[in-house]
């Protein structure tokens, strides 16, 4: 095991004491392992924040939405508490998993980025499931879709604990890739 230097001023990774290249980005360090610059936190990565939105919204939608076709009207057979906690149960996964994602994957410490992206993807997959759901009620054909009556309140309320979902698995994610 070897002592860690400084971070890569392109990519934050840490390297060993005394290299000259980042062994992740190849960029070149200063002797001793220091980096160039002065900076100690890297700068919002938008990408990773839309890469987070991505991610987390589509495996959230996925998994609604195939819940709600592999069970079709058993569900519906269920008591409304029982659904209610298996949909926030699939969507605070997929903001845990997601986070991790982010944050083992992106160069550097990346903890603001899953938090910024769980906000935005908790806004879109409640609003598209419950956009989804208003419209397969209008259809008598396909009333058994109504699994989940998503209101405001409970929107409102899951907000804090997606963003602090998603916050948490960014951070899992970071100390998985050896960064925190």
């Amino acid at each position: 095991m070897y002592i860690l230097g400084e971070k890569c001023r392109s990519c934050s990774k840490r390297n060993p004491r005394g290299s000259k290249f980042c062994k992740r980005c190849g960029t070149v360090l200063r002797p001793g392992g220091v980096y160039a610059r002065n900076e100690e936190d890297p700068a919002f990565d938008w990408k990773w924040m839309a890469g987070g939105i991505l991610i987390i919204s589509a495996t959230a939608l996925l998994f609604v939405f195939g819940i709600k076709w592999a069970l079709g009207t058993h569900l519906l057979e269920w008591p409304i508490g029982r659904r209610l906690f298996l949909l926030l149960t699939i969507v605070a996964s997929s903001f845990f998993v997601g986070g991790i994602v982010v944050g083992r994957m992106s160069a550097g410490v990346t903890l603001k980025e899953p938090a910024a992206a769980g906000a935005v993807a908790c806004a879109i997959v409640f609003a598209v499931a419950k956009t989804a759901i208003q419209v397969s009620t209008d259809n008598v054909a396909s009333e058994s879709v109504l699994v989940f009556d998503l209101q405001l309140s409970s929107i409102v309320l899951m907000l804090p604990v997606c963003i602090g979902l998603a916050y948490v698995g960014g951070w899992v994610g970071e100390k998985w890739q050896g960064t925190i």
